[in-house]
């Protein structure tokens, strides 16, 4: 669709909402929102909703973008837009415009390549380092002689691995066979960040799933965190610090999560 009719069709739709009534530009603001753009901080605005006028609600409408990339959901990138303009608090007063903007945010969280897109394509890049820079170190450790660290380090990663295979099988304890298969090969090949961002920024529903998405995630997190990621570093640095020569070409594995 041409960009003026774009523009036209979000006006029609706007004009509908008795939003107009608190925030006559709002027009404005809710095109601004659907610009693609990469920003790093938000314009200061302190003009009340009616009397804000055409280049305040452009602002205020982009700054919806940079809080979308900055949160993992939709529903708190609205939430740290209500606390940047305060006097937004009278427009989310107006019966179905909240319910509005947190569908806005969710499908701007989906299809922006700066939201969704970019954070799994982050965590799979992160993944696969990790998994990398694990076999790495293993290898070298190996290599030099340092099997006790080798075994070490094996013993930690299958440590996280099995603990997140606990958390996968209790969170699809109600699913078929083939889907607990699916989300186990998911762990083993080192795809969980991906899979759990992807899950929480399009706002994944399960009905059967034990926890939210974003709690999955946050399970599978400290697991990594206090089996791999910080043993692992520790012992990556005891290792350094007795064999500073030998060591230091293994201080690529320490962990990328």
């Amino acid at each position: 669709m041409p960009r003026k009719l774009y523009a036209v069709s979000l006006k029609r739709i706007a004009l509908r909402l008795p939003i107009l009534l608190e925030w006559p530009n709002f027009p404005i603001a809710l095109a601004n929102t659907f610009v693609q753009r990469f920003g790093m901080r938000v314009a200061s605005v302190d003009t009340h909703l009616k009397d804000m006028g055409l280049e305040e609600s452009s602002n205020v409408g982009k700054a919806l973008i940079t809080m979308v990339r900055k949160r993992k959901t939709g529903d708190v990138a609205l939430d740290a837009w209500k606390k940047q303009y305060p006097q937004l608090h009278t427009a989310f007063s107006v019966e179905g415009f909240e319910e509005f903007m947190i569908n806005i945010a969710r499908d701007m969280l989906r299809d922006s390549p700066y939201g969704m897109i970019m954070r799994v394509c982050v965590g799979a890049v992160l993944s696969t380092l990790d998994a990398a820079t694990d076999t790495f170190v293993i290898i070298g450790y190996y290599n030099k002689g340092l099997v006790r660290q080798a075994k070490l380090l094996v013993a930690m990663v299958g440590l996280s691995i099995f603990c997140q295979l606990l958390v996968s099988s209790g969170q699809y304890e109600k699913k078929t066979l083939g889907v607990k298969i699916k989300e186990g090969l998911i762990t083993l090949f080192f795809l969980r960040p991906a899979i759990d961002a992807y899950r929480v920024s399009t706002n994944h529903q399960d009905s059967e799933a034990s926890v939210d998405p974003l709690s999955e995630m946050i399970s599978n997190k400290c697991i990594e965190l206090g089996c791999e990621s910080i043993p692992g570093g520790l012992l990556q640095v005891y290792v350094w610090l007795r064999r500073p020569r030998g060591g230091r070409k293994y201080r690529l594995g320490f962990h990328w999560d």
